[in-house]
């Protein structure tokens, strides 16, 4: 591992999501889909490869990339998903459980969360899920369901430890300045670049 001279720390992406972000909150702010899939293939096959159960809540088109990618590592998809290592979620269809005129209901949002977690097996084996929900809701016009939907995911990652990802588009932030993802960065542990590839070393900083 080492430090580069703009203070991003450099190192092995399984050493990443194995040891460094494990039960951490991880954020990445990505210039295009390409960086984006390259870090979110990383993290599924390092969690199936460590024996966690791996949720992905994610656009349709998202979910297609990433099941390509790693169907082109050599991995039986349906039987991932049938074993329920790999548990994929279609975002709308989520959000759709616990959002209302825009807004995330906080009682909703809890027992959406939960059946989530119990389908998924957490108190019988660790869990790390990646989540597309804030992302979506920004996009849609929804800027404080977004930021109140990381904030209920903060509590309810306090309550219930595993290894949680999101991401950004640099695009949803471009009509308010890149000044509009500083209350969502500081809700997150670890900022992963979303220029560079992260295929086999993983770029990131602590959040201040």
């Amino acid at each position: 591992m080492h430090r580069s001279p703009s203070d991003w720390v450099v190192t092995d992406v399984n050493a990443f999501w194995a040891e460094i972000a494990h039960s951490k909150h991880v954020l990445q702010v990505y210039q295009n889909d390409g960086v984006f899939i390259d870090a979110l293939a990383g993290f599924v096959l390092d969690g199936i490869q460590s024996h966690e159960t791996v949720v992905v809540i994610a656009t349709n088109a998202h979910l297609n990339t990433l099941e390509s990618r790693l169907a082109s590592y050599g991995l039986d998809i349906e039987a991932l998903i049938s074993e329920r290592e790999f548990i994929p979620f279609n975002v709308e269809e989520v959000l759709a459980e616990f959002v209302v005129d825009g807004l995330p209901d906080e009682t909703l949002f809890k027992k959406a969360a939960n059946k989530l977690f119990r389908e998924a097996g957490y108190n019988e084996r660790s869990l790390r899920l990646f989540g597309e929900g804030t992302a979506m809701l920004w996009h849609m016009g929804y800027p404080d369901g977004a930021l109140k939907l990381e904030n209920l995911w903060c509590e309810f990652h306090e309550q219930h430890p595993h290894t949680l990802f999101c991401a950004y588009s640099e695009q949803m932030f471009e009509a308010e300045g890149m000044g509009s993802t500083l209350p969502i960065c500081a809700l997150h542990s670890k900022i992963i670049s979303g220029t560079e590839k992260q295929v086999t070393h993983i770029f990131y900083r602590q959040v201040a």
